[in-house]
């Protein structure tokens, strides 16, 4: 339901997939530059989750993404990949705008 939503905002209904373990739920945009967004709504998003995404990142060639959470806030670098979680309602009353 809340990926939904958020493809809404989005106002896309892109996604990338491959095989289960690598598929992206949405794609977001900010001007020119393409990025992956995992929907994880959960109050902790674990180490595993994170590497998931890095993995994910490394096989689509993305060096930023985002995971939006119930509640998680904080950016986590792992080489030359940055991985912001977000909390969806920080997302959708954001006047920054930060996955357009």
């Amino acid at each position: 339901m809340v990926e939904s939503l958020l493809a809404q905002f989005l106002e896309t209904s892109h996604y990338l997939t491959g095989k289960q373990q690598d598929e992206i739920d949405l794609v977001g945009r900010k001007k020119d530059t393409f990025f992956p967004v995992e929907v994880k709504y959960r109050k902790t998003i674990t180490s595993s989750d994170i590497n998931k995404m890095a993995n994910r990142m490394n096989k689509w060639k993305f060096h930023y993404g985002q995971i939006i959470t119930q509640y998680e806030s904080k950016t986590v670098r792992k080489e030359d990949q940055t991985i912001q979680l977000i909390p969806c309602i920080q997302y959708i009353l954001s006047e920054n705008e930060p996955l357009r």
